[in-house]
């Protein structure tokens, strides 16, 4: 009898002390991998996808960066839990998306617009673009040039697949009236664009095309091909822009514009903090490059830099 109690003693002893162990461990937090994206399927059938913020002896606390839900997942709900995919993650599931991907520097995306707001841009502090948008496809502009003159037109955007997007930009600016009652010099520029966007808001590139019609009573030697009475001219232009994120409130950006007939570019890069969704700073620099002499200019082979400050808010 003494025998099978000392044997029934040790036994209890043991499961005890299993039991204590196997509840120490339980509390200890699971390893996890904060920069990999994650599957989670619950028994009832339930997918989520995104990162881990903790994973401890109770529940799972997932979050998809994309919609910006956290979820909070009982251990004993999980069915499975893997890794989708240890490759670097797309941007948009570490930052989100980005709130001012409609603009670069002096260009712009030809992705949705922001419906029923009002975007106004200042280049140093001093208003170059504004526009109200009806919906993701339609809006009205005003621009400006170093404050003057004034330009109005309307943009249209639509969406051709999910990474790619095309616009037109048309606008009409002139001083007829004033030159008529003051006398001054008058002139008429019609001014057209097309444009092609390739990817997200996070990480974007821009092809640009378009023209400049101009009517002046000013002769502007070497600016134009062809000239009659009202000096009529043509004006090409492409560019080429570009942005990609690189923290939750940093953007780099790029762009250039090309004017063949004056042989003359303009090419800047800055950064563009985009941190808050109603606001957003650009800082950088423009170097602007002329082939050859306009009037009496002599700025051939030259690159004259151009230090540039941008300020947006959307209203």
């Amino acid at each position: 009898m003494r025998f099978h109690k000392l044997i029934l003693t040790l036994l209890l002893g043991l499961l005890c002390s299993s039991s204590i162990i196997a509840q120490a461990d339980s509390t200890k937090a699971i390893k996890y991998k904060r920069d990999v994206v994650y599957r989670l399927q619950t028994k009832e059938g339930t997918v989520y996808i995104g990162y881990i913020l903790e994973y401890d002896s109770v529940q799972v606390r997932i979050e998809n960066r994309t919609t910006q839900q956290v979820y909070s997942i009982a251990l004993n709900a999980i069915e499975t839990l893997s890794e989708l995919k240890k490759k670097i993650p797309r941007l948009t599931d570490l930052y989100g998306e980005n709130p001012h991907t409609n603009f670069y520097m002096l260009g712009q995306t030809a992705m949705p617009l922001r419906t029923k707001q009002i975007d106004a841009h200042y280049h140093w502090l001093g208003i170059e673009h504004a526009e109200y948008a009806f919906n993701e496809n339609w809006a009205l502009s005003v621009n400006s040039l170093l404050f003057a003159p004034l330009s109005f037109g309307f943009k249209a955007h639509y969406a051709i697949s999910e990474e790619l997007h095309t616009g037109v930009s048309v606008f009409g600016t002139g001083n007829l009236l004033s030159a008529t009652t003051t006398g001054s010099s008058s002139f008429l520029g019609i001014f057209a664009l097309g444009k092609l966007t390739k990817g997200q808001s996070n990480r974007n590139v821009t092809i640009s095309a378009g023209a400049l019609q101009l009517y002046t009573s000013v002769n502007v030697s070497g600016l134009f091909g062809a000239s009659s009475n009202r000096n009529q001219g043509l004006l090409y232009f492409a560019s080429a822009a570009g942005t990609t994120r690189v923290g939750k409130k940093v953007c780099m950006v790029g762009e250039s514009w090309f004017f063949p007939q004056l042989q003359m570019s303009l090419t800047g890069g800055g950064v563009k903090l985009v941190g808050n969704e109603s606001t957003s700073w650009t800082l950088g620099c423009y170097g602007l490059y002329f082939g050859r002499d306009i009037n009496f200019t002599q700025l051939k082979g030259r690159i004259l830099p151009i230090p540039y400050l941008s300020y947006s808010n959307r209203l």
